[in-house]
C-alpha cells in the first residue's frame, strides 16, 4: 500500500491533503482486499436479512431525549465511565460499540443498541453468549454470518456505502435493492456509525464516552495498534514516528498522540457532525475529538443535567 507519510514538517494544509489522499488509498486497498469476502457474506446473510428489520425501523424518540454512545477508547477504564453510567440510573438511550458490550453489561449498564460492522469472524466473541433481551444488534449486510447466528435478539440491518467509495454508487444501490434495506454510510468506524444512528433517531444531545480517537501522550508509540503497519509502510521506526503528531485538548487539558489512521476516523466523524449540525457532547475526558461542532463536557455533569 502506497501512502503519504504525514509528518510534523508539513504545514496544516499539506497534512490535511495527505490525509485526504491516504483516505482514498486505504479505501481502494480495503475494497480490493475484502470485496469477495463482503459479497460472500452478503450472499450467506441474505435469507436472514430479508427476515430481519431495517435500520429505518429503529424507533425515533421524542425530541430532547438524550443518549450516550459508548466507544472503545482507554478513557472508559481510566475514568470508570461504565461504572459511573451504571450507578447513575441514566434513563436515556445507550448505544454501544461491539467490543464494549460485555464490559458494559457486566458493569450494569442497560444497553439499547450495539453495532458491529466487521466482515471478519474475529469480532464474534464480542457479542456471542450474551443474553440481553433489551439490546438490539445493528449489522451491516457484509457482516460475518456468525455474528447474526450468535445473536438471539432483535437485529437491524444496513447496507454500508463503504464498498462503493472507490467505485460507483451502483454497487451499494444494487445491494440495497436486493436486500430491501436502507443504503447509508456507516461512517469511518463503529463509533461514527452509532453517532449516525443516534442522530437519525432524533436523540439530542448525543454524549460520547470512550471516544478517544488517539493515544495517551505517555503511551509508547511502539505499543499503539498501527505501529507495525507504519513501520512497514514508511520504512522503519524513525519514519513511523513521523506518522504521529502530538495534540492538546483545551477543555480536558490533556495531551495526546494521533496518527494518520485516527486522523481519518476523527476527520470523517467531525465532517459528518458538522454537516448535519449534530448536537454532540464529548464526555470521554480526553482525546482528539473536539471542535467543529463537538463540545466537551464532564460526564458527571452530563448525567446530572440530562
Amino acid at each position: 500500500m502506497s501512502v503519504i507519510l504525514p509528518n510534523t514538517n508539513m504545514t496544516p494544509e499539506q497534512r490535511k491533503q495527505a490525509i485526504i489522499q491516504n483516505t482514498k488509498t486505504v479505501t481502494e486497498v480495503t475494497v480490493a482486499k475484502y470485496f469477495t469476502t463482503w459479497m460472500t457474506n452478503f450472499r450467506v446473510n441474505l435469507p436472514q436479512i430479508w427476515q430481519d428489520a431495517d435500520i429505518s425501523e429503529i424507533p425515533k424518540v421524542a425530541k430532547r431525549k438524550s443518549c450516550v454512545v459508548i466507544g472503545g477508547g482507554p478513557s472508559l477504564k481510566k475514568f470508570n465511565h461504565l461504572e459511573v453510567l451504571a450507578k447513575s440510573k441514566y434513563a436515556g438511550t445507550v448505544f454501544c460499540c461491539d467490543k464494549m458490550l460485555k464490559p458494559a453489561l457486566t458493569a450494569g449498564v442497560k444497553v439499547d443498541y450495539v453495532a458491529n460492522l466487521d466482515s471478519s469472524p474475529l469480532t464474534v466473541s464480542f457479542i456471542d453468549h450474551v443474553y440481553s433481551p433489551e439490546t438490539a444488534l445493528i449489522l451491516t449486510t457484509m457482516a460475518h454470518p456468525d455474528l447474526r447466528k450468535s445473536w438471539s435478539g432483535k437485529v437491524y440491518w444496513l447496507v454500508d456505502d463503504l464498498a462503493s467509495c472507490a467505485h460507483s454508487h451502483s454497487i451499494a444501490e444494487g445491494l440495497a435493492i436486493i436486500a430491501n434495506k436502507t443504503w447509508t454510510s456507516s461512517g469511518a468506524s463503529v463509533g461514527s456509525c452509532l453517532i449516525n444512528m443516534a442522530f437519525f433517531t432524533e436523540h439530542r444531545p448525543i454524549a460520547l464516552i470512550g471516544m478517544d480517537m488517539g493515544y495517551d501522550a505517555d503511551e509508547p508509540l511502539e505499543s499503539t495498534p498501527y505501529w507495525e503497519g507504519h513501520m512497514k509502510d514508511f520504512g522503519g521506526a524513525d519514519n513511523a514516528r513521523k506518522a504521529y503528531i502530538k495534540g492538546h485538548n483545551p477543555f480536558f487539558g490533556n495531551d495526546f498522540w494521533i496518527d494518520w489512521v485516527f486522523e481519518i476516523y476523527r476527520n470523517e466523524t467531525l465532517n459528518r457532525i458538522r454537516h448535519f449540525k449534530m448536537n454532540v457532547l464529548n464526555c470521554s475526558g480526553q482525546g482528539s475529538l473536539f471542535g467543529d461542532g463537538v463540545k466537551c463536557m464532564n460526564f458527571a455533569m452530563f448525567l446530572k443535567q440530562f
